[in-house]
């Protein structure tokens, strides 16, 4: 009977052990999930693998191409260095809703004489961030303020972290930097999205293509189905080039274009995928 008695323990906690183990890995998948989706343009809307992502811009804002090795690229807020109308931000309206984002921040002043607040609002509402992310490779790490939004550390070196992962369903998110003193340098950040339809979209979309260089300085290389049609847009959802593809492998001129981001749309057979195009 001890026997027994023993064995029955030694599976209960087998169980328990493995049980433990499944909801570390999955809490661990969740934490660390990194939306692939991401959204590049500053006004208007557009569509990005079912989504249609519709960006607002108010106050003082800007984009950036040069920061954090594409990190926290291309949205900079609080750019217009005018004290004290300083203060500018994103929206972004998403139709259906996404199940989650992620937010990437970079180039956040926190302390000396140059302060600012980076408030996240989520449908409408303050969203409260509950700790930082990693480091982004280019700051050392922001600051989580009591009321659960970002400031630069203390010593007023520029701040930042990656990996602010938010759960929805998300309609809208609104990111504002406001300063509190000073004339701070604004802040620089990057956005991902998730959502059932973009995966849905993703797994179904069985298209093999390849482009390359990325970054590149005067042409690109697109390797895809004969017939293909492809268009390229800047960040404000202008059209820079559209064409079929006449061939399985096709070199794109991009001399004549500015430097900064770009997005690259190509359509096969009813499939759509995206790519972002960086002219240096």
């Amino acid at each position: 009977m001890g026997n027994i008695l023993m064995e029955i323990m030694k599976n209960k906690l087998i169980i328990k052990y493995a049980m433990f183990i499944a909801i570390a890995f999955f809490s661990c998948n969740n934490i660390n999930a990194q939306c692939l989706n991401q959204v590049f343009h500053t006004k208007s809307t557009i569509t990005i693998n079912g989504i249609q992502v519709t960006v607002i811009p108010s106050g003082d804002c800007d984009t950036i191409t040069t920061y954090c090795s594409g990190n926290t690229q291309p949205y900079l807020i609080g750019a217009n260095y005018t004290y004290p109308n300083h203060n500018g931000g994103y929206t972004f309206q998403f139709s259906p809703p996404v199940d989650s984002l992620t937010l990437n921040f970079g180039g956040i002043n926190g302390g000396g004489v140059n302060k600012e607040i980076v408030k996240i609002y989520i449908n409408g509402n303050h969203y409260s961030i509950s700790s930082v992310g990693t480091l982004n490779g280019c700051n050392q790490l922001a600051v989580v303020t009591p009321s659960g939004d970002i400031t630069g550390a203390t010593n007023g070196s520029s701040s930042g972290w990656s990996g602010t992962i938010i759960t929805g369903p998300i309609n809208e998110i609104s990111i504002i930097d406001s300063v509190v003193i000073g004339v701070p340098n604004g802040t620089v950040f990057s956005l991902y999205i998730c959502s059932k339809y973009t995966n849905s979209i993703n797994e179904n979309n069985k298209l093999r293509w390849l482009v390359y260089p990325i970054p590149t300085n005067d042409k690109i290389t697109i390797e895809a189905p004969n017939k293909s049609i492809i268009r390229i847009s800047n960040i404000q959802g202008q059209t820079i080039l559209e064409q079929t593809l006449q061939q399985e492998k096709t070199d794109i001129d991009l001399s004549k274009i500015a430097k900064g981001f770009y997005i690259l749309r190509l359509n096969y057979s009813e499939k759509t995928v995206l790519s972002k195009i960086v002219k240096e």
